[in-house]
């Protein structure tokens, strides 16, 4: 399994990967079907248009192909990986095998895709003092599962955002720290 890095909004993901026997001569890929997962969530999503597979991309055994279209109102901000639903290698089935990971407008680099969004700076402080290493995260949810945004505080103690207008649950891990919850209103 592989971070295939951060995307915007909109746009496509692709990325290939090898199915091969014990010996580790390539093999054929049969049945495979795919799923997508954000976050934690408990299902995978229901995808329009659904994550194409190409098994032997041209013509080569074992070789495959997969096109995920980040065009599906399903994506937002946040984790996902692509997962094997389905599929024997070599008569043993591989279905639950996580091929990739990667996360939408997750990175500060990338935040500025989001429309609409607010330049928001975040500083960490432990007793009166900045804290720089420390992992702040931006929730929609109370329960502090359903991640906006996340970013680590530089030497300064400051994360920058890019957030929609809203009501944000913020956690806050420092190292060394118990983490830290909060809310804030980014206006």
């Amino acid at each position: 399994m592989s971070y295939l890095g951060d995307f915007p909004l909109a746009g496509t993901v692709e990325f290939g990967f090898n199915t091969r026997q014990a010996d580790g001569t390539p093999i054929t890929l049969v049945g495979g079907t795919l799923a997508v997962y954000k976050n934690a969530v408990a299902g995978p999503l229901t995808l329009v248009p659904p994550p194409v597979l190409v098994v032997g991309l041209n013509g080569v055994t074992g070789l495959h192909h997969v096109t995920v279209s980040l065009t599906d109102a399903d994506f937002v901000a946040g984790e996902y990986k692509v997962v094997l639903s389905a599929g024997t290698v070599d008569a043993i089935p591989v279905a639950g095998t996580v091929l990739a990971c990667f996360s939408i407008c997750m990175r500060p680099w990338n935040a500025a895709v989001l429309p609409d969004s607010i330049d928001w700076t975040h500083t960490v402080t432990l007793d009166g003092a900045v804290c720089a290493g420390a992992i702040v995260t931006y929730c929609s949810d109370a329960a502090y599962a359903a991640e906006v945004q996340k970013g680590v505080s530089d030497a300064a103690g400051e994360v920058d955002f890019h957030l929609p207008a809203g009501h944000y649950y913020v956690k806050v891990e420092a190292p060394g720290q118990e983490t830290a919850y909060d809310e804030e209103d980014v206006a």
